[in-house]
């Protein structure tokens, strides 16, 4: 079928992926944006913790790395964001603690599949591509001139 199993015994992660790159999903833009912020917030959690504890982070703190990035002024709708986190829980990303995402304090696990979704070199093309949306789609070469 052309799938290769990757396994992770560091993170204790198994993937399938396919080299193909067919059945890929693709994210839409707030969702690949909720993705790397959720990556950063494992990164600076799991720091302060042992490695066998679970990363939680609270909607919260996702709005207010959302914020700190300067993407948008102002957060992103209530449905848009509930949408965004049902899709990263359909892939096993994340889990939903509490009932409610409407609250600050609603808590989300970042399961250590995180690592093998967004890798560190993911996260520097992100980044890059974050600067140009923030300039308004501009690459780097139209800003020069």
């Amino acid at each position: 079928m052309g799938y290769r199993l990757e396994i992770n015994e560091e993170y204790g992660v198994v993937q399938l992926t396919n080299p193909q790159n067919y059945n890929r999903y693709n994210m839409k833009l707030f969702e690949s944006v909720l993705l790397l912020i959720l990556r950063i917030l494992y990164d600076e959690k799991r720091r302060e913790l042992s490695t066998t504890e679970e990363v939680i982070v609270n909607v919260g703190d996702i709005h207010e790395k959302f914020l700190s990035l300067k993407i948008r002024e102002k957060m992103i709708d209530k449905t848009t964001f509930r949408n965004a986190i049902s899709t990263l829980k359909r892939f096993q990303i994340i889990e939903i603690l509490d009932t409610s995402l409407t609250e600050e304090e609603s808590r989300i696990i970042i399961f250590d599949s995180i690592l093998m979704a967004v890798r560190v070199e993911d996260i520097k093309a992100a980044y890059e591509k974050l600067e140009i949306y923030k300039r308004g789609g501009k690459n780097s070469e139209e800003t020069d001139e």
